[in-house]
C-alpha cells in the first residue's frame, strides 16, 4: 500500500474541524496548552531539521527523497550486476586455469604412470632372471644332494657286506647266528629301494616374536627411519611401525609375519579397539576408498585421536576397523582425517623397488582426493561469503523501508492526533471524534512499539558480527600459516637437525 492508499485509508480518522461549536464548558482539570512548535516530529529530528514545517513542503521533499531513492537503488542495482559480471569473468577464468591446471596434473600423472609401468617392465624381468637363477641353483644343488646320497649309499652297502663277511668267519660254528646275519644283511641291502629324497613341509607359526632391534635394523637397512610404534594393548604387541620412506613419505609399516613385544617407550602409540565408529567425514573417508585399486594395499585415517585402519583382506575384499588412542589428554584435530599408506613389512624385506612404487601410487589417490576437498571447501566459502553479502545489501533495503514506512505512519498520525488533542483542549471532542482520537493513539502507540522492536532486533545483529570477525580472523591466521611454512623452505635445502620440528 503507497502513501495516498494509506492516507485515504485513514481519512475517516481525520478530525472535523468545520463544524459548529458547542459552547465551551470549563474542564475540571487544567490541560497546558501546546503550541504546533511542540510536537515531535521524528522525521524532522532525524533530519536535525526544525520540527515545525509545512505539510506541502514536506510531501513535496518526500516525493523528490523517494526519487532519489529510487535513482540510487537503481544505481545500486546497476553497480551489483556490473560487479556480478565481473564476478563471473573471474570465476571462469578461474575455472579455466583449474582446467588447465587439472590437464596438466593429468598428463604428469600419465607420464608417471608410464614411467611406473616401464620400471615395472624392467622389475618383472630382473626378477624373472632372478628367478631363473635360483632355479637354476636349486636345480644345481638337487642334483650335488643326490650325488652326495647315492655315495654314501653305496658306501654303506660296502660297509655292511665287509662286516657281514667278517662277522661269518668269527662265527662260523653258530649256524643259528649266521642265519641272523644274513637276515640283517638282506634288511639292509632293501634300503635301496626307497626314494633317494624326501622334502616335508611344515606350516610356519603365523606369529614370530623378535627383538624390536632386529625389526629396526632391517628399516634401516632399507633407509626407512622409525617414527612412532603402534602398540595393541589386546594382544600386548606391536602392530605397525610408522615410519617415513627414501621419498620422505609416511607409511605403517605392518608386521605382519614378525611380531615384537619389547620396544621404545618413548616412542611408543598405545591404541584398543574401538566398537561404536568414528566421527570423520564419511565422505572423504568413502571417496578415499573408492579410489583404492589393487596396488593399493591399505590406508589409516588419523583425525588426532581416532585411528580407521582399512586395508584388504586375504581374498582382496577392503575391510575397516577401528582403533582408539588410549592417551586421552589428545585433541581431535580436524573433520577432515590425515590418510596415511600401509605396507607391509615382508613385502619390503622381499621386494623393496615395488613397494616404494606402490606407496607412490597410494600418495597419488590419497593427495588427488585430499586436493578436490580443499577446492570444494574454498569454494563452498566464496559462495557463502557472496550470499552473506548479497543478504547484507538487500537487509539494509527493507531496513530503510519498513522504517521509512515506520515514522511516515507516525507523522501523519501524529498530525490528526494534535488536532483531537487541539479540540479536546477545547472541550469540543464528540463521541465519534472520542472514539476516532482513541484509534489515533493507539496506532501510535503500535508504530511506537514496532520502532523499538526494529531497534533492539538490528543491535542484536553484533553478535554476527563479532562471528563474521572471528571467521575473518580464523582465515587471516590460515593463510598467515601458509605463507609462513612456504617461505621457511622455498628454494633452501632443511637441515636434518631441523627435521624435528616437522614431525
Amino acid at each position: 500500500m503507497n502513501r495516498t492508499s494509506f492516507e485515504k485509508s485513514l481519512a475517516f480518522l481525520a478530525p472535523n474541524l468545520t463544524g459548529g461549536k458547542k459552547k465551551k464548558v470549563v474542564s475540571p482539570v487544567r490541560v497546558p496548552e501546546h503550541n504546533e512548535e511542540d510536537l515531535l516530529d521524528i522525521e524532522s529530528l532525524l533530519k536535525g531539521d526544525s520540527p515545525v514545517s509545512h505539510r506541502k513542503e514536506e510531501e513535496r521533499e518526500e516525493s523528490e527523497e523517494d526519487d532519489r531513492e529510487e535513482e540510487r537503488e537503481e544505481d545500486d542495482r546497476e553497480e551489483e550486476r556490473e560487479e556480478d559480471d565481473r564476478e563471473e569473468e573471474r570465476e571462469e577464468e578461474e575455472r579455466e586455469e583449474d582446467d588447465r591446471e587439472e590437464e596438466r596434473e593429468e598428463e604428469e600423472s600419465e607420464e608417471d604412470d608410464r614411467e611406473e609401468e616401464r620400471e615395472e617392465e624392467r622389475e618383472e624381468e630382473s626378477e624373472e632372471e632372478r628367478e631363473e637363477e635360483s632355479e637354476e641353483d636349486d636345480r644345481e644343488e638337487e642334483r650335488e644332494e643326490e650325488r652326495e646320497e647315492e655315495s654314501e649309499e653305496s658306501e654303506d652297502e660296502e660297509e655292511l657286506e665287509v662286516k657281514s663277511m667278517a662277522e661269518s668267519e668269527e662265527f662260523q660254528d653258530s649256524e643259528e647266528e649266521l642265519k641272523e646275519e644274513i637276515e640283517i644283511t638282506t634288511r639292509k641291502g632293501i634300503q635301496t629301494l626307497t626314494p633317494k629324497r624326501f622334502k616335508i613341509k611344515f606350516p610356519k607359526s603365523p606369529v614370530v616374536r623378535k627383538e624390536i632391534t632386529e625389526i629396526t635394523e632391517k628399516l634401516t637397512n632399507y633407509r626407512y627411519n622409525i617414527i612412532k610404534f603402534i602398540f595393541n594393548e589386546e594382544n600386548s604387541l606391536i602392530d605397525y611401525v610408522i615410519c617415513f620412506d627414501p621419498n620422505g613419505e609416511i607409511v605403517f609399516v605392518e608386521l605382519d609375519k614378525e611380531k615384537v613385544k619389547v620396544f621404545d617407550e618413548e616412542k611408543i602409540i598405545k591404541i584398543n579397539y574401538k566398537d561404536e565408529g568414528n566421527s570423520m567425514s564419511s565422505s572423504f573417508i568413502e571417496g578415499v576408498r573408492n579410489k583404492m585399486t589393487y596396488d593399493v594395499y591399505g590406508v589409516v585415517f588419523f583425525d588426532g585421536i581416532d585411528y580407521v585402519i582399512m586395508k584388504r583382506d586375504s581374498e582382496g575384499t577392503i575391510v575397516s576397523d577401528t582403533y582408539t588412542t588410549v592417551d586421552t589428554s589428545l585433541d581431535k584435530k580436524a573433520n577432515i582425517p590425515f590418510v596415511y599408506s600401509i605396507i607391509k613389512l615382508s613385502h619390503l624385506l622381499k621386494s623393496p623397488l615395488e613397494t616404494i612404487k606402490r606407496t607412490k601410487l597410494t600418495y597419488q589417490v590419497i593427495q588427488n582426493q585430499q586436493i578436490n576437498t580443499n577446492k570444494n571447501t574454498i569454494r563452498n566459502l566464496m559462495d557463502t561469503t557472496k550470499e552473506l553479502t548479497d543478504k547484507i545489501y538487500h537487509f539494509d533495503k527493507v531496513y530503510k523501508r519498513v522504517t521509512k514506512d515506520t515514522v511516515m505512519d507516525w507523522k501523519t498520525l501524529s498530525t490528526y492526533a494534535s488536532d483531537y488533542y487541539g479540540k479536546f483542549h477545547d472541550d469540543e471532542l464528540s463521541d465519534e471524534d472520542k472514539e476516532s482520537f482513541d484509534q489515533v493513539t493507539v496506532n501510535m502507540f503500535v508504530r511506537f512499539q514496532i520502532f523499538n522492536e526494529q531497534v533492539e532486533n538490528v543491535n542484536n545483529l553484533y553478535k554476527a558480527i563479532d562471528r563474521i570477525n572471528h571467521s575473518i580472523f580464523t582465515i587471516n591466521e590460515t593463510i598467515l600459516r601458509l605463507e609462513e611454512k612456504n617461505d621457511k623452505i622455498k628454494n633452501r635445502i632443511i637441515d636434518i637437525d631441523e627435521m624435528q620440528e616437522y614431525i
